[in-house]
């Protein structure tokens, strides 16, 4: 007896940028479903190497209930979702001592509402 095929695990990847994520993703096997970014130069970069995925041009912080609204719908049913974000560490570098801590903070704290919201079959943030 063969074992049940796998779900397949569809990745939402938030503060994308070019898509270095995304494409290890898709290189372990996961399908790129969605990836967003406010940076219109580099979601084009992204939508070059994965076509098949949606591409919103957005700022991410806004509404946490709306946008996981948003993001199920582009789902497909019946993929597992694993869910990525990468918000902007520069407010929050040592590096940076004129950055503004508290909107760095406050991006990261809204990607973990995100997660909190949306329960995704399991998720990662890069910081």
């Amino acid at each position: 007896m063969s074992p049940p095929h796998a779900a397949v695990t569809a990745l939402v990847d938030l503060f994308c940028g070019i898509g270095g994520f995304s494409e290890g993703a898709r290189l372990a096997g996961a399908e790129v479903a969605l990836a967003v970014d406010s940076w219109r130069a580099a979601l084009d970069v992204h939508a070059s190497r994965h076509p098949d995925a949606e591409h919103w041009c957005e700022e991410l912080g806004g509404d946490v209930a709306e946008f996981a609204r948003r993001v199920r719908a582009a789902v497909p049913v019946g993929c597992r979702l694993h869910l990525h974000g990468s918000p902007p560490c520069q407010q929050l570098s040592s590096l940076n001592p004129g950055g503004d801590r508290e909107e760095g903070a406050r991006l990261v704290t809204w990607y973990l509402d995100v997660v909190d919201a949306l329960r995704p079959d399991s998720w990662t943030m890069e910081q």
